[in-house]
C-alpha cells in the first residue's frame, strides 16, 4: 500500500487485491464469509483496474485469475464458486 501510495500504478494496485486472493485460497472461509471474501476480492481488483488499466492490463489481470481458476478445480466448490465470483467481478 505504502509503495503504490508513493508511486501509484495498476500493478502495485493490483496487489493488495492479489494478496487477499492468496489469503482466500490458503485459508478458505466455511460458510457466507467465503462469498464475503469474494465480493471484497472482486472490489479490491474493480478498483485497481478502474484507476486506469489499458485493455491489455485488464486482460493480463483476468488472464492469471482465469490460470488460479484452472489451478483451483480440484477444489471445494464454495471456494470455486468465490473464484468465479471474483472472475465474474471483472
Amino acid at each position: 500500500r505504502r509503495r503504490n501510495a508513493d508511486n501509484p500504478n495498476l500493478w502495485d494496485a493490483l496487489g493488495e487485491a492479489d494478496c487477499a486472493l492468496v489469503r482466500l485460497l490458503a485459508r478458505p472461509p466455511r460458510g457466507r464469509q467465503v462469498a464475503e471474501q469474494a465480493a471484497a476480492i472482486g472490489a479490491l481488483y474493480r478498483r485497481a483496474l478502474a484507476r486506469g488499466a489499458s485493455p491489455r492490463e485488464r486482460t493480463s489481470v483476468v488472464e492469471h485469475l482465469d490460470f488460479v481458476i484452472a489451478l483451483s478445480s480440484g477444489a471445494r466448490k464454495p471456494l470455486r464458486d468465490a473464484l468465479a465470483d471474483i472472475r465474474a467481478a471483472l
